[in-house]
């Protein structure tokens, strides 16, 4: 009896995601915090009119082929860094994309399969380059 109330509370906690970890990706030696983006209606949605983005997080947009995904920064309310990414390697930085109107866009200049969006500096502030390897934990 103790055993079935243990494996339905552990069930239950499951389902109601006490023991959900947040995802987190590695970029280099860097730990981030990510919300996942995989499908359109979340690609269209994405930062659109938030108010601020943790400093140890960021938004990773999944695409199904790669391609040169392009990026609007429309109802953005705070300034973003970009990591371009392919075949989990960093191929390309966008640093300080401000949050303008009229918004701006950005495409990447070769295909990407991933593109994680971040506070603005943080890409300076943890030192990541070109050609550094990218994990999902």
């Amino acid at each position: 009896m103790l055993k079935k109330l243990l494996l339905f509370l552990i069930v239950s906690a499951s389902a109601v995601g006490w023991f959900n970890r947040p995802h987190q990706l590695s970029v280099g030696p860097v730990i981030i915090d990510i919300e996942i983006v995989d499908t359109a209606a979340k690609r269209i949605q994405g930062l659109s009119n938030r108010t601020s983005l943790a400093d140890q997080s960021g938004m990773l947009f999944i695409f199904p082929q790669p391609g040169r995904h392009s990026f609007w920064m429309k109802d953005m309310n705070f300034p973003l860094d970009f990591i371009w990414i392919r075949s989990g390697r960093v191929v390309q930085i966008s640093t300080n994309v401000p949050a303008t109107q009229p918004a701006v866009t950005l495409t990447p200049d070769s295909l990407v399969d991933q593109v994680l969006e971040i506070p603005a500096g943080f890409i300076d502030k943890n030192g990541i380059k070109v050609g550094d390897e990218v994990r999902r934990r």
